[in-house]
This record gives C-alpha cells, structure tokens and sequence, in this order.
C-alpha cells in the first residue's frame, strides 16, 4: 500500500471525527441531529470512500493476478485497514446511538460485499475502461433507481421497493434505522 492511500485512510477518518466531535460537543453544532445519527453518519461515509473516493486511488495500483489467494488478501487487507481506522468512530456512534452489537455486524458485512465487489471491478484497471463503466453502475444504482422509485410512486402511486434496497446508503439507513 503506498502512502497516498494512507493518507486518504487518515484525512478521511480525521474529517469523521471532526464531524463526530461537532455533533457530541458542548455546543449544538447541527441541532437537527441527533445521536442516534452518529452512526448513520460514520457508516454511509464509510460507504461514500468505499464507492466513490477508493476505486480512484487503487485502480492503477492494483494487482492482475485475478481471484488468487494473494489477491484476495491483498483486498481484505485494504478493507481491514478502513475498518481499523474508524473503529473508534463506529464503536462511539454504536454507544451513542445504542445499537446493537448484531446490527452493527450486518452492516461492516454490507460494507465488506461492497468493497469486495469494488476491488474486482476495479483492480487492476490500467487502461480505466472498467472504472469507466463501475461509476456508471455506481450512480445508476445509487442514484438511478431512487429516482425511478420516487417518479413511480410519484405517477404511479405504487414503486417496486426493490430499487430502494438496491441503494447501499438507503439500505444503510434501513438497517440502523
């Protein structure tokens, strides 16, 4: 791992606790938040790096070897990193919000499939055709079939809930929600 990648690991994690600090401070930064939110907040930002900021940074650095045993631990590695930097934020968010401890694993586990899914689509892109068509997938799914739910329940009056739960951030806040 180079150390641009830690580096976003690092800011990325000090940008959530700074947000985490502002929502349990003294002051009332944001009072239209409660503490029950903390942990929403944290874990969709997990999701947004995992989505959107990663596969930028490990496209042109990942290995070709394809599904060896030393690829996938190299994928495991990156994700183990991620969730061992804001453990401290996912464990406060849990104790404020007081989630329970399965509630909390189901959705590191979501988090896991996706970071999994994106590190076989993206590693080892070189020529950035893949990457192309991953953030064509990611913004179809996480902002094409919210709105096609919303225009069908809209127009419609009945949307196939199906395309809400294909949405990692809705179905994020459906979890912890």
């Amino acid at each position: 791992m180079k150390r641009k990648h830690l580096f976003i690991y690092l800011i990325s994690a000090c940008l959530a606790g700074l947000v985490v600090y502002m929502l349990c401070a003294g002051r009332n930064y944001f009072d239209f938040v409660s503490q029950k939110a903390v942990l929403p907040i944290v874990e969709e930002l997990k999701i947004f790096l995992i989505l959107i900021v990663f596969p930028l940074f490990l496209s042109e650095t990942g290995d070709k070897s394809g599904f060896s045993v030393s690829a996938v631990l190299n994928r495991l590695a990156g994700f183990a990193l991620l969730a061992v930097i804001f453990m401290p934020l996912s464990v406060a968010g849990a104790l404020l919000g007081a989630y329970p401890f399965g509630t909390v694993l189901i959705v590191h586990l979501l988090m896991l499939f996706i970071w999994l899914v994106m590190m076989a689509v993206v590693n080892g892109d070189s020529s950035g055709n893949r990457i192309r068509r991953y953030y064509l997938a990611v913004f179809a799914v996480c902002g094409g079939f919210p709105l096609s739910y919303y225009l069908l329940a809209e127009f419609y009056g009945v949307g196939p809930a199906v395309l809400l739960y294909l949405n990692p951030f809705w179905l994020v806040a459906r979890i912890l929600g």
